[in-house]
Formats: structure tokens, sequence, C-alpha cells
């Protein structure tokens, strides 16, 4: 998700987890939902935000998380550039932070920083 505050700034919506640490807005798929529709619900519920748009899909990042059980897997997290569309803003469910894409790269996961590299130009594009 992106907002520009000044001209030629972009900064992303990242959620905060385990004091510094941040990740990226997601959540499980449910029945008869798309990707596409999964994230725009997930990022809505997680930061509030009711007027968003996906402007390009970003690809699958792979990392180890641990389930609210306990259980050890592996998830595969599709992740999408959206921008805010409109003022609409709720609830937001988890903490949002929004950081440059340098500020995000020394925050994020191992795997979610080796991603988010790989696809910073793409994200500058737009």
């Amino acid at each position: 998700m992106e907002v520009r505050v000044l001209p030629g700034e972009h900064f992303y919506g990242f959620l905060r987890f385990y004091g510094k640490g941040i990740t990226f807005p997601k959540g499980h798929v449910e029945s008869g939902e798309t990707y596409e529709q999964t994230a725009l619900r997930e990022v809505s519920e997680e930061t509030g935000y009711k007027n968003l748009e996906i402007v390009k899909s970003l690809g699958v990042v792979t990392r180890p998380a641990i389930e609210t059980d306990g259980t050890e897997v592996i998830k595969d997290i599709y992740l999408f550039l959206m921008k805010i569309t409109g003022d609409d803003k709720g609830k937001a469910e988890e903490e949002t932070e929004w950081l440059t894409i340098d500020d995000a790269l020394t925050r994020l996961m191992p795997q979610e920083v080796e991603f988010l590299k790989k696809i910073q130009l793409e994200i500058y594009e737009d």
C-alpha cells in the first residue's frame, strides 16, 4: 500500500509486531475469494482504510511462520501494491507504520527483505 506525502516521496504501510519488527499486511483466503479480494479485505481490516485499489501484483514471498497452535509452517504470501483512493478510514485491527522502502528493509524478516529488494525498482515505476 502506498501514500504520497510529498512530491516524489513514497511511503508504504507495514504492520508492527514484536516490538520494532514489521511485516506486510496479510491474512487467510476465505472460501470463494481470489488473492486480490483477500488482499483488499485484509489490508482494509488491518489498517482501517476502506478505499483501496490494487495497482499491480508484486509476486509471492515464501517464509517460515508459526501458527497460533504453535505449528511451524512455510507460508506463501501473495503481495500487491495498492493505493489509497479516498479519506474513508475506519478502525484498524493492527498498528500501521508508514515507512520508506529503505527504512522497511532494516526491520522486515530476512525472506521479506530479500523479496522487497528484488521488487524495489518495480515498485518505484508507478
